[in-house]
């Protein structure tokens, strides 16, 4: 079976490794707050005209939240904040 290919961001966009980056760093001075999604992190049209998802990420920030959801499986907090805002948090 054919693999299909990763969707690439558009060149001079932020990279997968930098998000990351920017989490370890949030850990290290809030050991909590781990990123927030702004709604520029968002699809501009919505799968759901009932709110937004994981699935309505844009590259590389859909694969952020997925690596995030594997590495904290049970401890990963999604909370709204305002409009199309999302922080992720660690349980304690």
């Amino acid at each position: 079976m054919k693999k299909k290919p990763k969707k690439q961001a558009p060149a001079g966009s932020i990279s997968l490794a930098r998000l990351k980056k920017e989490v370890l760093e949030n850990i290290l001075q809030t050991e909590l707050h781990l990123f927030t999604f702004t709604p520029d992190h968002f699809n501009e049209v919505m799968s759901s005209p009932q709110g937004f998802g994981a699935q309505d990420l844009k590259q590389p920030y859909l694969d952020l939240y997925l690596y995030l959801l594997g590495k904290h499986k049970g401890k990963l907090v999604a909370k709204l904040i305002g409009s199309k805002n999302v922080a992720l948090y660690l349980k304690n």
